[in-house]
């Protein structure tokens, strides 16, 4: 028996020694690993535990924006799978460098890019909290406001 299948067991018992609806344990099971994994990850980290009934575990998934917003005439130009091990299939790299370079930003407009994406992500996560936000980017918060200011981030149309 593997130990996937032995947590299911366990799960079982429990619920039936205690009394305790499995789907109350399978919940907690699910919140103490999702609580695990932000400490070990970093809190500020989107992501879902969920216990796998065929296999017995459970799977930890971080969830990632890649767009807010299609803008028009900037779409998405391909789907590449993610491979789930650490190593990117060099058929993978080649599909990549098979764009035509005048489809990539240059570099300046990259960046630029980046450090608006990074800086709306931040302000989402602390909800338009600009100290926090400063503290997560180690940077200074006078320091951060400048940086708001340069991309036209406005704190309050972060808050809920």
């Amino acid at each position: 028996m593997n130990d996937g299948a032995a947590l299911g067991l366990v799960l079982d018992q429990v619920s039936k020694d205690k009394n305790i609806d499995r789907a109350v344990l399978v919940e907690t099971l699910e919140q103490a690993i999702l609580t695990a994994a932000k400490r070990a990850f970093g809190m500020h980290r989107e992501m879902e535990a969920k216990f796998n009934e065929e296999t017995g575990r459970v799977d930890l998934f971080q969830i990632i924006v890649i767009v807010d917003q299609v803008t028009p005439g900037k779409g998405v130009h391909a789907v590449v799978p993610i491979p789930a091990g650490p190593i990117v299939p060099a058929s993978l790299v080649a599909r990549a460098l098979e764009a035509p370079a005048e489809d990539l930003a240059s570099f300046d407009d990259a960046r630029r890019s980046f450090e608006r994406d990074y800086l709306s992500q931040l302000m989402r996560i602390t909800e338009g909290n600009v100290t926090q936000a400063a503290r997560l980017a180690k940077r200074n918060r006078s320091d951060f406001y400048s940086l708001l200011d340069r991309h036209q981030l406005d704190p309050a149309s972060f808050k809920k």
